[in-house]
């Protein structure tokens, strides 16, 4: 539970057009809609979080004596997928990036937004692997509720903390360093499955 709480975490400090639209809301709309905005993107990392345990948790039991191996697989997805995000953040280290503009409801929105990013499904898939190799006998409900509770801390904290955090994110170099923390972590979660395989 504390390593998906953990990972929740290390997914959702990434700074992109996501977080950068929770200050923007707080910070133009109130903290209301920030934290509503917040909300939604956590209610994504849940969705996908669900579907990738209660997954992970199937393919583990259809491939029973072979958890090492999707257990490696999962590692080698994390651990190419944090390489992908280390490059880009180094590629465009200091450039600035414009949040997605937003209409109608800050939840639902940022929800529908959150879900539509196709390295997020990845992401998770490749946890929810190493995850089920580690401990098969974890309850994928728990596990996808640990997730939320630290994507959500991630969230809310933007939105609570948007004036103050607001000049920070206005600087591109301070973002890539969150991008590039964020790409090690996730590395580093491949790393720690990959010994445990």
């Amino acid at each position: 539970m504390t390593t998906a709480f953990l990972f929740g975490v290390t997914v959702a400090i990434a700074v992109g057009p996501i977080a950068l639209l929770i200050v923007g809301l707080s910070m133009s709309r109130g903290v209301s809609a920030g934290l509503r905005g917040g909300l939604g993107a956590g209610l994504a990392d849940l969705s996908y979080a669900v579907v990738a345990f209660y997954g992970g948790a199937a393919v583990a039991d259809l491939v029973g004596g072979q958890s090492d191996a999707i257990g490696v697989a999962s590692s080698v997805i994390l651990v190419a997928l944090g390489l992908f995000m280390l490059r880009a953040a180094v590629r465009t280290f200091g450039e600035p990036r414009l949040p997605a503009a937003i209409e109608g409801s800050p939840l639902v929105a940022t929800y529908l937004l959150t879900l539509s990013n196709p390295l997020t499904v990845v992401i998770f898939a490749g946890f929810a692997g190493t995850i089920a190799a580690g401990s098969l006998g974890a309850d994928p409900l728990a596990l996808a509720l640990s997730l939320f509770a630290g994507s959500l801390l991630v969230q809310a904290s933007l939105a609570l903390g948007a004036g103050a955090l607001g000049s920070a994110l206005r600087d591109p170099r301070y973002i890539s360093v969150l991008n590039v923390v964020s790409a090690v972590g996730i590395m580093a979660f491949g790393v720690i499955g990959f010994l445990r395989g």
